[in-house]
């Protein structure tokens, strides 16, 4: 190269100057233009730059340059000399006549003159840099470490022998491939697409089996069939092959790839090498950074040291390649966009706009919105600070802040509303966001130059969106008739082309898209899982970005839950294969059901609603699209008839034939309020059943049996039942009839929801809790009802919830347990149920005078006294036989209490009691005898 005069780079020999000293210098000198300065590579690296940086290599190879310290460049006493001595074409072969150098290049097994390969001093001044940040960036990304001891648990032989359902959809939320793409995920491990044995054996195979690892992935990924693969892309099964073997593998990603191009780092692949190749050819060529690695930044973790190179690829790739334009997602449109907002309500800010030339925003409380990163940091902030007394999240707010502070540009135009249906006032934005803490309302504030004021209505029919912020861009009609309406002409307001409608079928059990956030972006695919193109592929192809679709959850919801929006037509993503984007714009606050649409005449002839030809996407009409996002006419709305004012339900309503002391029952009634949680345990026939449901309701203050659930535990009773999982639905299809599985709520997670919108307490009966498998039956409940971990601060992902899903328990959910403590099936309860519980003892009423009471009334009090008489002997013989029995298996008054004769008492020794003496005494059968005829002679 022709080596500029010092002097004109302005570089002293002996003072030293960094990298970037060195190329501004040089192209200062050689007065290249900006985008000279700037061009950069496919893979990111800025081409001036890695030139110099090489030059540097190669002059400090031969011992003309060096580095005193990170960064910074020095001439040495050589270097000098050869500056003195006037050369001005130092090239490859000039510097060959340095020893040093002709070693270097021997080594590095260079065939030209042109520099190729990793810069080896590049390499590790990016290596020191990164050693610097180590300790900082593992200590921020626990789940390094995290993620890898899981993954290395869950493939012990031993464990994934026995490994069920749940345990494979944790392994799923532990792959960094699946956090951003939740529809691979739900396909993947959404429900099992194989018996659950074929999972172990596949997952061993990969983990265990014999051949290399690229073999044991090829076969792997190759035979879908034989593999328990379908779902996995390349992406995910790297992954799981570079923690299975992270001594030795990186994964290979998108994030691994960039950042080793910028390294120079490029493997040679030939054509038709397939994934599990070039996954080994890209490793193979990571060798020397491994070397490097452990010599310059050394074990910062306890993990292998791949996952470590891992991570430094990943730090390259988010501090030091710059981010080209992004080709997928949500992009703005050419030119200008349009938005409506409310200054205040009625307008009530709109005279300080205009006399101020700004636009306002509210949401005080937030603070500064530039200080959020997020929209999804400013919803969880929303909750915090602007809580919901029925509990709906306020997407809607959320994404009003973030665009109003992120998204709204310079140039766009704004439209003042006041109520739905008065335009005030139109101008432009002529600066950028800003918050002035001098305002206490509305503090939020965004430049404007208003262009018309006025008071103009919208024509019949029409009206704003009640939200406080609104971009319409989109809806080109609609946008014609506002500026028409202000004397504007189109020509004035920036429209995009018209928009297409679609049509979304969602299966629930791959992506419920109505609990997803507003804009949440999913991938979906335009094939199947078998490879072949889905039916009305042309509506795949014809989807353009800014167009509208209706999302339609399957069976068994069957309603139009949310509204959607193209922002990538058919294109190739890594892990997806050919699929298009879509954007969650709204959620609809009231879901449209199938049936319902089917009642609309605009909409007899569209073919999702009518439901007779198969597919995904759909092509609408305008017609059909409104007609399904609209509304129902106020004159078909019935008032319901206003529900009649309930009683107080008191202590004394619910002691009203109970047989309970008083004081013992409002001893209950405050253990149940303090503990949330109690045991209600009793012999058989003490009426725990009966008095459950009256303690409920005292504690409720209300018989209101619409807040109070009731269940049975037995042995086969599970999770799935309980709280969530996969179950058999019958769906009809015309005239057929097929079954399909799908994610289920159980029969408390219900009772929650349905507790969350409503503060009033609300009662959960659990009928002979200690015969369930509790562990089995109540998973991570077992935290989640404890006192002191209810509510949202304390929710947890469930075992079937997808990223970024959680549950609680409420706080106004009492659970009321029963026992029966003569079942010998378990003679020990659960020491982690006993703690979380409160117990109370119902015991026999023979001894109490309201029993006698009633019993007289019932049968006279002859035959009161002699019944009475004999069942306490024999609960005296009972309890007294500690070696077998004891108290807890005394016979309860429940069995007599509409005894009307001796006839009617003694059908009831038959048939009640005798089997369960018999039972009590088994190994005594002539005790068991003998107390029977004693019950029986009255």
């Amino acid at each position: 190269m022709r080596v500029p005069d010092a002097k004109k780079l302005r570089l002293k020999a002996p003072d030293m100057h960094g990298l970037k000293d060195a190329a501004d210098a040089i192209a200062d000198h050689m007065q290249l233009p900006p985008e000279k300065r700037m061009q950069l590579r496919e893979s990111g690296v800025n081409i001036l730059y890695n030139r110099v940086a090489w030059a540097r290599t190669y002059l400090k190879q031969a011992n003309l340059l060096e580095y005193p310290e990170r960064g910074m460049l020095q001439i040495t006493g050589e270097g000098k000399k050869v500056l003195e001595s006037g050369e001005q074409n130092i090239d490859v072969k000039f510097l060959e006549r340095f020893p040093s150098f002709a070693e270097f290049r021997k080594r590095s097994k260079m065939t030209s003159d042109a520099p190729s390969g990793p810069n080896p001093d590049q390499m590790e001044e990016l290596l020191r840099e990164f050693a610097e940040s180590a300790e900082k960036w593992f200590a921020e990304r626990p789940f390094v470490t995290e993620y890898y001891r899981f993954i290395q648990d869950f493939f012990q032989p031993e464990k994934l022998q026995t490994a069920e359902w749940p345990d494979f959809q944790s392994l799923a939320s532990h792959l960094h491939s699946f956090n951003s793409v939740a529809l691979a995920k739900g396909n993947a491990f959404g429900r099992p697409n194989y018996p659950i044995e074929k999972y172990r054996e596949s997952f061993n195979f990969l983990a265990q089996g014999t051949g290399s690892e690229e073999d044991r992935m090829r076969a792997f990924m190759g035979d879908k069939e034989a593999y328990a693969s379908k779902y996995l892309g390349n992406s995910v099964v790297s992954e799981l092959v570079g923690q299975l073997f992270a001594d030795r593998f990186v994964f290979m990603n998108r994030r691994d790839i960039e950042a080793a191009e910028f390294l120079g780092i490029q493997p040679i692949y030939e054509r038709g090498d397939d994934f599990p190749t070039r996954f080994s050819k890209f490793n193979a060529a990571l060798g020397e950074l491994f070397v490097a690695y452990q010599q310059v930044v050394g074990s910062r973790t306890d993990v292998p040291i791949g996952l470590e190179v891992d991570q430094f690829l990943s730090w390259l790739y988010e501090t030091k390649i710059p981010k080209r334009p992004a080709t997928a997602g949500p992009s703005l449109p050419e030119g200008k966009q349009i938005w409506v907002f409310a200054p205040g309500p009625k307008a009530r800010f709109w005279d300080e706009c205009r006399a101020g030339s700004i636009a306002v925003y509210g949401a005080e409380l937030l603070g500064p919105l530039d200080a959020y990163g997020s929209k999804d940091e400013i919803l969880q902030q929303l909750k915090v600070v602007y809580p919901t007394e029925n509990g709906k999240e306020p997407t809607n707010d959320a994404l009003g802040a973030w665009e109003f502070c992120r998204v709204i540009k310079e140039g766009d135009l704004v439209i003042a509303k006041k109520g739905n249906r008065m335009i005030v006032g139109v101008g432009v934005v002529s600066g950028p966001y800003r918050h002035d803490p001098t305002r206490t309302e509305y503090p939020n504030v965004r430049d404007v130059e208003w262009t018309h004021e006025g008071e103009w209505l919208l024509p019949d029919g029409e009206s704003f969106a009640t939200k406080a912020l609104t971009n319409i861009t989109r809806y080109r009609d609609f946008v014609a008739k506002v500026m028409g309406v202000v004397g504007l002409n189109s020509q004035e307001a920036p429209i995009e082309a018209e928009s297409r409608h679609f049509w979304l079928n969602c299966a629930p059990d791959v992506w419920r898209v109505s609990e997803y956030h507003v804009g949440t972006e999913e991938t979906f695919t335009t094939h199947n899982e078998n490879g072949n193109k889905r039916q009305v592929y042309a509506c795949f192809l014809a989807a353009k970005p800014g167009d509208l679709v209706i999302g339609y959850e399957t069976t068994p919801v069957q309603k139009v839950t949310s509204l959607l929006e193209i922002t990538q037509g058919v294109h190739e993503e890594e892990g997806q294969g050919e699929c298009i984007r879509v954007k969650i714009v709204e959620q609809l606050d009231e879901p449209r059901p199938l049936q319902e649409l089917r009642e609309i005449p605009a909409l007899a002839d569209c073919d999702p609603v009518k439901g007779e030809r198969r597919g995904s996407l759909f092509q609408l009409t305008k017609s059909e699209y409104d007609a399904i996002l609209g509304k129902t006419l106020i004159e078909d709305v019935k008032v319901p008839e206003p529900e009649p004012v309930k009683e107080v339900y008191t202590i004394e309503d619910a002691l009203d034939g109970l047989f309970v002391e008083e004081a013992s029952f409002s001893e209950w009634l405050r253990q149940w309020e303090i503990g949330k949680n109690l045991i209600l345990q009793g012999a058989p026939g003490v009426g725990k059943t009966f008095v459950a449901r009256r303690l409920a309701y005292a504690l409720m203050q209300e018989e209101d049996p619409k807040r109070v659930a009731f269940v049975q535990f037995h042995q086969s009773y599970g999770y799935e039942d309980f709280v969530q999982g996969i179950k058999p639905v019958r769906v009809k299809e015309g005239e057929l009839t097929r079954t399909v599985f799908d994610l289920r709520d159980g029969v408390f997670y219900k009772f929650c929801l349905q507790a969350k919108g409503d503060p009033r307490p609300h009662v959960f009966i659990i009928d002979e809790i200690n015969r369930g498998n509790l562990s089995r039956i109540l998973g991570e409940l077992l935290m989640l009802i404890e006192v002191d971990k209810r509510g949202e601060e304390h929710a947890l992902r469930l075992a079937y919830q997808e990223e970024g899903q959680s549950f609680f328990v409420p706080d106004n959910v009492y659970i009321l347990g029963m026992m029966n403590t003569a079942d010998r099936s378990l003679a020990v309860v659960d020491y982690a149920l006993r703690r979380r519980f409160r117990f109370a003892t119902l015991e026999p009423a023979f001894e109490r005078a309201s029993f006698r009471e009633h019993l007289s009334e019932v049968c006279g009090e002859d035959l009161a006294d002699r019944v009475i008489l004999r069942l306490r002997r024999l609960n005296e013989d009972i309890a007294k036989d500690m070696a077998n029995l004891g108290p807890g298996f005394c016979l309860g008054h429940s069995y007599f209490c509409r005894v009307q004769n001796v006839e009617d008492y003694r059908e009831v020794i038959r048939f009640q009691i005798a089997p369960l003496l018999r039972e009590y005494w088994f190994d005594q059968p002539r005790k068991a005898d003998d107390r029977i005829q004693e019950l029986l002679s009255i």
